[in-house]
């Protein structure tokens, strides 16, 4: 098995089991791009197909994902990962947008623990949202 493969069933067995998390990832991580690499995959992962992501970007302890929403619902999408938690955002054309705004218009859906929630229950919550922002945005 190549180290490619290791990796990614490492971060697949975490997922699965959201206790033994804090322990697996920094197996296959170490404390600079790579892990912001795995949050990076992890994001992408949870997200649902018809968002593809445009942009990467990190700085310090955040990893912040920029999606196209190939079904044009969304101008904005973002996931940022900090410190182990997702946050994300979705916005329509009709909006100015920036991450401060969407806070305070309660647009983003609330912090989520990567390491204790299941990535089943982090992508239903992402769909969950998503729909609710485009019947409240539309």
């Amino acid at each position: 098995m190549s180290d490619k493969e290791l990796r990614k069933k490492v971060i697949r067995l975490a997922h699965s089991i959201p206790e033994l998390r804090e322990h697996l990832l920094p197996l296959v991580t170490d404390k600079t791009a790579s892990q912001k690499n795995v949050y990076a995959e992890l994001i992408i992962e949870l997200v649902p197909y018809y968002l593809k992501a445009e942009t990467i970007a990190t700085g310090g302890n955040i990893t912040a994902v920029f999606f196209k929403d190939t079904n044009g619902k969304f101008e904005k999408v973002m996931g940022m990962v900090e410190n182990g938690k997702l946050d994300f955002t979705a916005v329509n054309t009709s909006w100015n947008w920036d991450h401060e705004t969407a806070m305070k218009k309660n647009t983003n859906m609330g912090k989520m623990d990567l390491f204790k929630e299941t990535k089943s229950s982090i992508g239903k919550k992402i769909e969950q949202y998503l729909s609710t922002v485009a019947k409240a945005q539309g």
